[in-house]
């Protein structure tokens, strides 16, 4: 919009008249003057938003945003501020399975969504006969106040193959080289896997390793379950791989069960589990025995010096000959053990109903 400045101009003084607008488009870097109506029309604008325009060109600046800035805001008793964050500290929490050493994040039972967490907070405070606000304080608060996740046990994803996957054309470029590589370390990884399995004899075991994600008791549907303080249970599962060519994947499965009462869960308790299995393993069978352990990389659980001073212990006091421990490729750690995990949670699942 341009200002039209005629050759003659007759003014009053006290009320001049503002200024007539001519309106271009630009086309091909070329001004193109077209009539006001099929300027409005064109850009589907009203004739309150090109005064306004003018308005605020003549007066040289333009004004910030100004929506939400006023000061006649409803404030919220802050009572019911309190009420909710009891309330929503009252959920019981759950550590992350695969990266509570990098996070501070806690998670809550996925059977309820916010909303519903929300009616459960209604029904409180109408029993009562206190202040229930409204959704949206709730969800600010929730959101906000805490650093809270719904847990939705779930398979590895591979960080490195999702970055490649949702990455544009330069940056697949730069991640190529080391993505081709992460590729054929998975590819050798599961190759090394499949001849160990392969030389399964008699005196030699092949066994995957790994913790089940948390197990919360007690669990049922009714919000009278969800508010109650849980036990976390952990099971630690020993899965012994068969021969290449068996119908089954696995035989023999050996699940270890404690709660957080009896213990933790780190190399400590993993490694009296595996500690008690070897023994069980040379108390069988007099003939020695090699083993070779798979796992994933928790270093926390796995891949540290206690659980390398137990194989040494164990090659030394009891009748094994060797152990050999293989770490799977991080992302890429599906394994037989999962199975039996998901037959555990399927079997929960269908008392539950």
């Amino acid at each position: 919009m341009v200002d039209v400045t005629p050759k003659y101009k007759y003014t009053n003084s006290e009320h001049p008249r503002r200024p007539n607008k001519a309106f271009y488009f630009i086309i091909n870097d070329k001004r193109v003057r077209v009539c006001k109506t099929f300027f409005k029309n064109t850009l589907a604008v009203s004739e309150r938003m090109i005064y306004t325009v003018q308005q605020k060109m003549n007066e040289g600046f333009t004004m910030n945003e100004l929506r939400g800035k006023h000061s006649n805001h409803k404030k919220l008793n802050p009572e019911l501020l309190e009420d909710i964050r009891k309330h929503i500290d009252m959920i019981p929490k759950i550590e992350s399975h695969y990266v509570r050493a990098s996070t501070s994040k806690q998670y809550i039972g996925g059977d309820k969504t916010i909303k519903d967490l929300y009616n459960d907070f209604v029904v409180q405070q109408t029993e009562t006969n206190r202040d229930i606000g409204n959704y949206i304080a709730y969800y600010k608060i929730f959101t906000n106040e805490f650093n809270l996740g719904f847990f939705e046990p779930k398979k590895d994803q591979c960080d490195l193959c999702i970055s490649y996957n949702n990455s544009n054309d330069g940056l697949k470029q730069d991640l190529e080289e080391k993505y081709l590589k992460h590729l054929e370390e998975k590819t050798l990884c599961r190759s090394e896997k499949q001849t160990d399995r392969q030389n399964i004899t008699k005196d030699t075991k092949v066994v995957i390793y790994d913790l089940e994600a948390v197990l919360q008791c007690p669990r049922g549907n009714s919000s009278a379950f969800y508010y109650k303080s849980k036990l976390n249970s952990y099971n630690f599962t020993l899965t012994e791989l068969l021969a290449s060519g068996e119908k089954k994947a696995y035989e023999n499965v050996h699940c270890y069960f404690w709660t957080e009462v009896d213990a933790k869960r780190g190399a400590n308790e993993i490694g009296s589990c595996i500690w008690e299995y070897l023994k069980n393993v040379c108390a069988n069978d007099a003939e020695p025995k090699n083993i070779i352990f798979y796992s994933d990389n928790c270093c926390g659980q796995n891949k540290n010096k206690y659980i390398a001073t137990l194989y040494m212990y164990a090659v030394h006091y009891l009748n094994i000959a060797s152990i050999t421990h293989k770490f799977l490729i991080r992302g890429h750690t599906q394994n037989e053990a999962d199975s039996v995990h998901s037959l555990i949670e399927k079997e929960i699942k269908k008392n539950l109903n």
